[in-house]
């Protein structure tokens, strides 16, 4: 991690603009960003762990829920905030490094990408055949692809860092995210760099070719998107900024929750799947992605977290997994 933010900078310096290196961005928005979805997705674990400690030791029922919370948390608080300031601290160089993107690449791959769309489809944007969404599915798939995206990321990678109840798939998780952030967000994004359908007009001046979506997207979504065109035209850097298309970094987040949803329990992996789904189908109805740039980025973390998992199988300590406990 630190390696990488370093080489952010570097590049920073190179091209001339040390303003666009931001790593301290995102301390404060992450540590709040995750203690608010944490204590969302704990709140009914809570409940459960009220009735379990009644059921286990009716007559002793809050020493009996203190133990459960030692057991799920212990110390691992305090290492766990300071995981999740050196996440803050990656998060701003990877802004960083996705702001630069239009210093360095004046060159896009929309009209390709939107042409590969259009083949695997049948001849059909995708676009076009999921504007079939409208109304209130709309409403909840923009709340879906915003708020819950942003609840399950942030405060499951808040609840590995914190619960030593998820050791055995702490280090896997991580890494794979690591390596998506850096190699799929950056790498992939910069080769293949691009805007999307919403942004399509900016990247290639045709203001026609997606326009019908752009008219029906919420409010809402127009509004975020406005906000990532002003920070492009005028080159600042901001909380969330930067335009890149492919590959889909929401896409590659949800389908690593889900697989560490899965692998926390077998029962959760059909509501991940549902999630990744939900995530693509909303990326492309919103404007945001070309469906492509979802199909590379489920692969990509199917890759990712199976590559982290033969690398952290190397190391003898972590072969022994601790199932979680409540």
């Amino acid at each position: 991690m630190g390696f990488y933010v370093l080489a952010v900078w570097l590049v920073s310096v190179l091209i001339g603009d040390g303003g666009k290196f931001r790593p301290f961005l995102y301390i404060s928005p992450t540590l709040s960003m995750s203690a608010s979805s944490l204590l969302l997705i704990l709140t009914p674990l809570a409940a459960l762990a009220v009735a379990v400690a009644v059921q286990r030791n009716p007559t002793a029922p809050f020493s009996e829920l203190l133990r459960i919370v030692r057991s799920v948390v212990g110390p691992r608080v305090v290492t766990g905030t300071l995981l999740l300031t050196m996440i803050g601290v990656f998060y701003g160089a990877f802004t960083s490094a996705k702001n630069m993107l239009p210093d360095v690449f004046h060159s896009h791959w929309d009209t390709s990408l939107a042409k590969a769309d259009r083949l695997i489809s049948g001849g059909v944007d995708p676009s076009a055949i999921l504007m079939a969404i409208q109304g209130n599915n709309l409403t909840i798939l923009s709340v879906v692809y915003g708020g819950a995206w942003h609840v399950l990321v942030f405060g499951l990678t808040a609840l590995v860092a914190i619960s030593r109840s998820h050791d055995y798939v702490r280090k896997q998780f991580l890494l794979a995210t690591l390596m998506c952030w850096v190699l799929v967000g950056n790498a992939f994004a910069a080769t293949f760099y691009s805007g999307g359908p919403s942004f399509y007009d900016l990247f290639t001046g045709d203001s026609s070719r997606f326009s019908d979506l752009t008219k029906s997207i919420p409010a809402v979504t127009l509004a975020e998107q406005s906000y990532l065109r002003e920070f492009f035209k005028t080159g600042e850097i901001g909380i969330g900024s930067g335009i890149s298309a492919f590959p889909s970094m929401h896409v590659t987040a949800a389908t690593l929750i889900a697989l560490l949803m899965g692998s926390m329990n077998r029962r959760l992996s059909w509501l991940g799947i549902a999630f990744v789904a939900l995530i693509e189908i909303g990326s492309v109805r919103l404007g945001w992605h070309y469906a492509i740039d979802g199909y590379v980025g489920v692969c990509s973390a199917a890759v990712a977290w199976w590559a982290a998992g033969r690398i952290v199988g190397r190391n003898p300590q972590l072969r022994t997994r601790t199932k979680p406990r409540l």
